[in-house]
C-alpha cells in the first residue's frame, strides 16, 4: 500500500524476507507453527528460562561449519555473534528470538515474485540486493 503513497519519479525503499531454501531451513519456520499458537507469556517464560542456556550451546556450535548448519536449522534461539558485553548479547538473542516465534506478519517472498509486484505497480527498480539468503530489497522509481 505504500506504493501508492510515491509520485511519479519518486524514489521507492522496498524489502522483503527472501523465500530460499537456505532461509526457509531455519529454526523459526520448524516451530513457529506451535509457537504462534501458544500465549505470548508462555512464549517470554520459554526464552526467559533456556535464553541463556541456548545462547552457549550456540556459541560453542557456531565454532564448527557443520554445527553451525545444524544450530541454524534446530535450535530454537538467535545467534548473535561480535558483541563484547555477554549479558546485552543474551539480552537482545531474546528479544530477536521472541520477535521471530511469534510475528504477525512475516511472509519471504521469491525474487520473481518481489520484483514482480514491484513492477506492476509501475515502478523501474533501479537497484536489485538478491543475496542467497536473506533480505532482498531494492530501490525503484515510479513511472506511472
Amino acid at each position: 500500500s505504500i506504493c501508492c503513497k510515491v509520485k511519479p519519479g519518486g524514489v521507492l525503499f522496498a524489502h522483503a524476507y527472501k523465500r530460499s531454501w537456505r532461509y526457509m531451513s531455519e529454526w523459526r519456520y520448524k516451530y513457529r507453527w506451535l509457537t504462534r499458537r501458544m500465549p505470548l507469556p508462555w512464549v517470554k517464560w520459554y526464552v526467559d528460562r533456556f535464553g541463556t542456556p541456548l545462547h552457549y550451546i550456540n556459541s560453542m556450535a557456531y565454532r564448527f561449519p557443520v554445527m553451525r548448519q545444524l544450530a541454524w536449522n534446530f535450535i530454537p534461539f538467535y545467534h548473535k555473534s561480535g558483541v563484547d558485553d555477554v549479558a546485552q548479547t543474551i539480552a537482545l538473542e531474546k528479544l530477536i528470538t521472541f520477535d521471530a516465534l511469534t510475528p504477525e506478519h512475516d511472509h519471504p517472498m521469491k525474487t520473481s515474485d518481489f520484483l514482480g509486484i514491484i513492477n506492476n505497480l509501475g515502478f523501474r527498480v533501479e537497484h536489485l540486493h538478491d543475496p542467497s539468503v536473506s533480505p532482498i530489497w531494492c530501490t525503484a522509481v515510479r513511472e506511472k
